[in-house]
This record gives C-alpha cells, sequence and structure tokens, in this order.
C-alpha cells in the first residue's frame, strides 16, 4: 500500500511540473467545429505552356475538397496547409502568397481564394481563429486564375452589387429568380406554416461580400447567415439578402473603385403558406375545334401540368405547349408566367390533307 502512495505521489509532482499550456492546447481547440476547403483548377488547360512545372502531373478540376478541424491559432492559410496534407505540395503559403500547388503555379495565372464565396480584401494570414474573422461552417475555396479574377467572378474596379444567381431548398419562389427584381414571395414547401429554408447566392461580383439576415431591417455590424445556413421561419416571416453593404471590406473599395459608396444590393423575401398560382386561358380558334383540342402543357423540368377545360392554374416559371386536334395541324409555343393572368390565344389550320 505504502509502495502503491509512493508511486501515485511521484505522478502527481511529475505531472505538476509539465507546463500548463500542454493541456490548455488540447481544451482551447476542443468545439472549435470545422471548415470546409476546396482546392480546384477550371481554368488552366493541361496543355497550357506556360503554367506547369516541369514533370508535373497536369490536373484539373477539384484537386480536393475535405473538412478540417480547427484549432485556436487556426489562419485560412494554415487550413489550406493542412487540407493539402501529405498528398499534395504547395509552396509559397509561409509567405502569405500561393506560388504553386501540385505543379500549378504563378506565372501567366495565379492562385486566389473565397472565404464564404467572397473574394478578401486581405491575404489569408489575417483570417484567423482569434481575431473572429474564420469560424466554424466557413467555406475556403483556393482557385486557379488565368486573368487575375474576373474568370473567377472576382471584377476590378466594378460596382455592380447584384444577385447573379440564387438557389433555394425548403421552399418555392412564387417567380422565377433573376437579377433585377428585388422582391419575391417564397412558399415553404408542403404548404407548411414553418420550415426552414436555406439559400445560396452568388454575387455578380465575388469582391462583395453576401449575407442573408431574418428581418424587414438588417444591421450592418450583424454577421447575418452563413451561405447555405439553415434558417428557422414562419409565414409572414421576412428574410433580406444583402450584398455589398458599404462598411463592409472589398477589394472595389477605395481607389480600387470606390464601392463604398454604392448603396448596397437588397433582396427581399416574405414566406408565404403556399406557392402562389396565376390561371392561364387557351383561347382555341376555329371556335369549333376547342372541345376536341388535345393541350399538352409542361413546366420547364418536363412535367405535365394539369387543367380543366382550357385553364390551368400555373406558378411563376416557363412552360412548352402543344395544341392539337382532329384534322388540324399541331401548334407549338412557349409561355412565361410572372405575376398575373393571362391569354394564350391558339389558331389551328386544317391540316394540308383534309383541305378541300
Amino acid at each position: 500500500m505504502k509502495r502503491f502512495l509512493c508511486l501515485l505521489l511521484t505522478a502527481v509532482m511529475v505531472l505538476g511540473l509539465l507546463p500548463a499550456t500542454i493541456f490548455a492546447a488540447g481544451t482551447e481547440d476542443a468545439g472549435l467545429g470545422t471548415v470546409r476547403v476546396i482546392v480546384e483548377n477550371n481554368t488552366c488547360p493541361k496543355d497550357d505552356p506556360s503554367n506547369w512545372e516541369k514533370g508535373a502531373t497536369r490536373w484539373s478540376g477539384t484537386l480536393l475538397d475535405k473538412q478540417v478541424p480547427l484549432k485556436a491559432d487556426s489562419t485560412v492559410m494554415s487550413c489550406f496547409v493542412e487540407a493539402l496534407g501529405t498528398e499534395h505540395t504547395q509552396k509559397g503559403a509561409e509567405t502569405g502568397v500561393i506560388q504553386v500547388v501540385d505543379g500549378l503555379k504563378n506565372t501567366t495565372g495565379g492562385w486566389m481564394g473565397t472565404i464564404n464565396d467572397w473574394f478578401t480584401d486581405q491575404t489569408f494570414d489575417a483570417f484567423t481563429v482569434k481575431n473572429h474573422t474564420l469560424e466554424a461552417g466557413d467555406e475556403i475555396c483556393i482557385s486557379y486564375t488565368m486573368d487575375y479574377g474576373p474568370d473567377l467572378g472576382s471584377i476590378p474596379k466594378d460596382t455592380t452589387k447584384t444577385l447573379k444567381a440564387l438557389q433555394v431548398s425548403g421552399g418555392t419562389l412564387a417567380q422565377p429568380f433573376t437579377s433585377e427584381n428585388h422582391s419575391y414571395q417564397i412558399a415553404l414547401d408542403g404548404g407548411n406554416s414553418s420550415g426552414t429554408l436555406q439559400f445560396v447566392p452568388t454575387a455578380y461580383n465575388k469582391n462583395f461580400q453576401v449575407r442573408t439576415y431574418k428581418g424587414e431591417t438588417y444591421q450592418a455590424d450583424q454577421k447575418g447567415f452563413k451561405r447555405n445556413a439553415p434558417i428557422s421561419v414562419k409565414v409572414g416571416d421576412k428574410l433580406q439578402i444583402v450584398v455589398g453593404d458599404p462598411k463592409w471590406p472589398s477589394m472595389s473599395n477605395g481607389a480600387y473603385g470606390g464601392a463604398e459608396k454604392v448603396p448596397a444590393g437588397v433582396y427581399t423575401f416574405e414566406v408565404t403558406g403556399q406557392t402562389a398560382t396565376w390561371p392561364v386561358t387557351f383561347v382555341i380558334t376555329p371556335e369549333e375545334t376547342a372541345k376536341a383540342a388535345l393541350i399538352t402543357l409542361k413546366n420547364s423540368a418536363g412535367m405535365e401540368m394539369t387543367g380543366k377545360d382550357g385553364v390551368y392554374d400555373l406558378p411563376a416559371g416557363d412552360y412548352t405547349y402543344r395544341v392539337q386536334a382532329p384534322g388540324y395541324d399541331a401548334v407549338f409555343g412557349k409561355i412565361t408566367v410572372k405575376d398575373g393572368a393571362q391569354t394564350v390565344p391558339v389558331k389551328l389550320v386544317l391540316g394540308r390533307h383534309h383541305q378541300d
């Protein structure tokens, strides 16, 4: 028993002599979550004569796409290096500027990167866990450019603060998304009164941050929801997707475009319980052919729509139709449903073999 107590006392004394940082490091890193790191080349051809190191195995597409655990001292650059691991090589990260990744080097092209689809205004070492500019759920994408930005969506000295595209999960927009239209209704899937929405917005110019907020107004100093983050909503809620608030950092601010003088682009969304529809009426002539006419109407996904007596209640979208009656040639056409009722006139022509 005495021997056991002596050994225990010795162990306690040895542990007491160890630096506290040995234990603190693991505790400090715990629960910080992960970030997604993507490295890709969608611009430089494998047969390009200038941008590949001699003897390199040339590649294109996505080199890697993985989750990297955050640490208390993580930076965007350190996450990039950790994602490469021992399977891939790089040069330049230690200097703050990526020069080469798996043989693809900065020559006539170069490496650029985004955080949450935003081309940063500083080097990647500036974005850290410690200063709260890097956190769990962030997406880091390192991409190769052949023209230093525009081919990736980074447009210098441009102040266009609009969305290029928007993907929506968990609901359906009452009308198709366009960059020009800034106001929408969105119905929750299944006609539910509450649910979860996810937005994946893409800026026309990725030099501008895009943030999503819940409410009728937003505070520019609040981070909002990340790209593709789940947002709990109910009928009547309003959301805003904001592009390039003047208070936010951007490569296009100051002498590089003066974008801080341009108001933000704001897109608003009101949550509704069911998808809005509008009546579309087919008026077929000659009149005597109307009852016998067969209307085939399909949406952009190829799904056939149902109607009665030539009247269809349709959500916003693009449609194709085919109208045919016995003895008459088929008529084909396209319609776009936006935000109101419409009439579609169709004139059938007697087929050649049925003409007198």
